[in-house]
C-alpha cells in the first residue's frame, strides 16, 4: 500500500516506542500510580518522550497520556497527535504480551491516522482516512475486512481487567456465545479483522485509548458508536469517553441491544 506521511512518521513513533517498552519489558519495573489509581511504568515514560520525539517532525501539538495538556491550551488545536505510549498497562505488568502503543492523528475532531502495535506480539496494525485498514506481522502486510460474514455463534472481545455486568449483559441481548479476553486496543483490531462481532465497552476509558481503534474499525468496514448512538468526538473538555460498541456489519445500530442505564 502507499502511506501518507502522516501514517508513515506515526509507524516510525510506535517503532521507536516498541523498542524501549519491550527493553523495559525484559526486565522487573517498579509500579507506581497516578492520583486515579492506574499503574505506570518507567516504560509508560519513556516510551511517550521517544513517540514525542519522532512526531515533532511533522510540527503538530502532542496530546499524551504521559503528558496532558489543560484544555486553555489545547482548546484551539484543530490538528495535532493524541498518544497512549503504552495502553494495557495491567497487561504489561501482568507480562501476558497484550499491550500497545497507540497514535493517533487528529483533524477537527477526528481520526485521520491510526496506529496500533503490540511489540511483544510483533504486530502493527494501521489506517488512514479513505485507504483502508492493515495489518503488518511475520506473513506480510494485508487488508483488514471487518465485513466477513458472521459466524453461527457471535463472539464478542472481553477485557481481562475492566470486565462489568453490564457488558456480561450486553452479550446475553445479543446473543453472544463466544467471550474473547483481550489486552488494551487489541479489542478493536479483532472487530477489524472479523475475528470478534463486537466489542462493547461500558467502563471508563479516555480519548488516547481509543481513537486510533476507533479510524481502524471504520477503515476496515465496521462501526463504533457511543451509547448515545454518536461518533466519538476528540479533544473534548473532558478528555474521558461515554461509554461505547464497536461492532462489525451486517448489523446495525437499530439493531444492537443495550443494557439498561446508567450506562
Amino acid at each position: 500500500m502507499r502511506m501518507t506521511p502522516a501514517l508513515e512518521l506515526a509507524r516510525h513513533a510506535a517503532a521507536a516506542a516498541d523498542r524501549v517498552i519491550l527493553a523495559g519489558y525484559a526486565e522487573l519495573q517498579t509500579v507506581t500510580h497516578k492520583p486515579d489509581g492506574s499503574p505506570v511504568t518507567a516504560s509508560d515514560v519513556q516510551a511517550s518522550l521517544a513517540i514525542t520525539q519522532v512526531l515533532a517532525e511533522a510540527g503538530f501539538p502532542v496530546l499524551s497520556e504521559e503528558a496532558v495538556v489543560a484544555l486553555e491550551e489545547r482548546a484551539a488545536w484543530t490538528k495535532f497527535w493524541l498518544v497512549d505510549p503504552l495502553d494495557g498497562t495491567q497487561d504489561y505488568i501482568a507480562r501476558n504480551d497484550e499491550f500497545t502503543v497507540n497514535i493517533a492523528l487528529i483533524e477537527a475532531g477526528r481520526p485521520t491516522v491510526g496506529v496500533i502495535s503490540a511489540p511483544a506480539l510483533d504486530v502493527m496494525w494501521f489506517a488512514a482516512a479513505g485507504m483502508g485498514a492493515w495489518v503488518s506481522d511475520k506473513r506480510g502486510t494485508r487488508r483488514l475486512d471487518a465485513c466477513a460474514p458472521w459466524p453461527s455463534e457471535p463472539r464478542m472481545a472481553a477485557s481481562r481487567f475492566h470486565d462489568t455486568p453490564a457488558a456480561a449483559e450486553f452479550g446475553r441481548l445479543n446473543g453472544v456465545m463466544g467471550r474473547v479476553a483481550t489486552g488494551a486496543a487489541i479489542k478493536f483490531a479483532r472487530v477489524a479483522a472479523s475475528e470478534v462481532e463486537y466489542y462493547p465497552r461500558f467502563v471508563g476509558s479516555s480519548e488516547w485509548d481509543i481513537a486510533a481503534g476507533d479510524l481502524l474499525v471504520h477503515e476496515a468496514g465496521g462501526h463504533l458508536r457511543t451509547v448515545r448512538g454518536e461518533l466519538p468526538a476528540y479533544n473534548q473538555p473532558s478528555l474521558r469517553n461515554p461509554h461505547f460498541v464497536a461492532w462489525r456489519p451486517p448489523m446495525t445500530w437499530k439493531q444492537i441491544r443495550l443494557p439498561a442505564p446508567p450506562l
